[in-house]
């Protein structure tokens, strides 16, 4: 059976009206994905007891960014922590070894090298709480810049925190590790050296 031009003309109009409106309906689609922030960013729920609740992209992007802003905080507040620390190590080891020099008294060298040290390691373990900070410092950058991940929890800033804390201070060589990093280990490895040094020549000469 022929078809005659008109009709062979109107199936063909309606078959570019559907590839247009194909067309047209991908175009779209496309437009939203690329409007859509992050994946990530859907309502996401958070259970809390029996009950869920959902939070808008908003809310979460306001709380995990009242959140990140916290974390940088508080990692500052330790560096300040560090400073107060060596300034101490300093004075209190400035003062003892001034006085075994005059006095001439081999003890207190000994005593500025036993301090140092305790300075040092106190010093240590802020570093390793600092440190126990970066992970979810880390977490929430890549959660903002949209790389994959398997499992992102809002607000977890004490579980993390608690987390990375037992796998520091359970690893031996990740404590050392931090106690002879540059940051850390200067003054009080200079300060130890020297009053050992200045222990040891008053053993050999006294």
């Amino acid at each position: 059976m022929l078809l005659r031009p008109s009709a062979l003309r109107v199936i063909a109009k309606k078959g570019l009206n559907q590839s247009s409106m194909k067309a047209e309906e991908a175009k779209q689609d496309q437009l939203q994905k690329e409007k859509k922030p992050s994946n990530y960013l859907d309502d996401l729920p958070i259970e809390i007891g029996p009950e869920k609740i959902r939070f808008t992209q908003e809310e979460i992007i306001q709380i995990i960014k009242e959140e990140y802003f916290y974390l940088q905080s508080t990692v500052d507040k330790y560096d300040d922590k560090a400073i107060t620390i060596k300034s101490w190590s300093i004075s209190f080891s400035i003062v003892v070894l001034g006085s075994g020099l005059v006095g001439s008294n081999k003890h207190l060298f000994l005593l500025a090298c036993l301090s140092s040290i305790l300075f040092w390691i106190m010093e240590t373990y802020w570093k390793v709480f600092q440190k126990s900070f970066y992970g979810r410092i880390y977490d929430i950058e890549k959660f903002l810049n949209g790389k994959k991940m398997k499992k992102f929890r809002l607000v977890n800033t004490t579980g993390s925190f608690n987390f990375n804390l037992k796998k520091n201070l359970s690893s031996s060589s990740n404590w050392f590790k931090v106690m002879f990093s540059p940051q850390v280990m200067l003054p009080h490895f200079v300060i130890t050296c020297i009053s050992m040094v200045a222990w040891i020549y008053q053993m050999l000469h006294s």
